[in-house]
């Protein structure tokens, strides 16, 4: 059977196999993105004081505002397969 519960050919399961390595390698990557790139800046910002802000606050603000724009589009890009591929079965 596949994802949408009907049996199929070998050839369908092999295809719908791969679609499911991709999709899954794709949150793969956008979760290690995630954990990688923005969580660091994070946590760095969780231990400064309000009233004492590092000299590069500004950079390091542009920076995650920039992976973060990068990691919405990604999480949209998944959705947006996601829905296809529902549809599409």
């Amino acid at each position: 059977m596949n994802r949408a519960g009907r049996v199929s050919t070998g050839e369908a399961e092999s295809e719908d196999a791969r679609e499911i390595k991709r999709e899954s390698a794709a949150c793969q990557f956008i979760f290690v993105f995630s954990v990688v790139f923005p969580v660091p800046i994070n946590n760095r910002i969780a231990k400064w004081d309000p009233e004492d802000l590092p000299n590069d606050w500004r950079e390091l603000r542009r920076r995650w505002d920039k992976l973060h724009y990068v990691r919405i589009v990604l999480l949209l890009s998944a959705l947006a397969c996601l829905i296809w591929g529902t549809v599409k079965h």
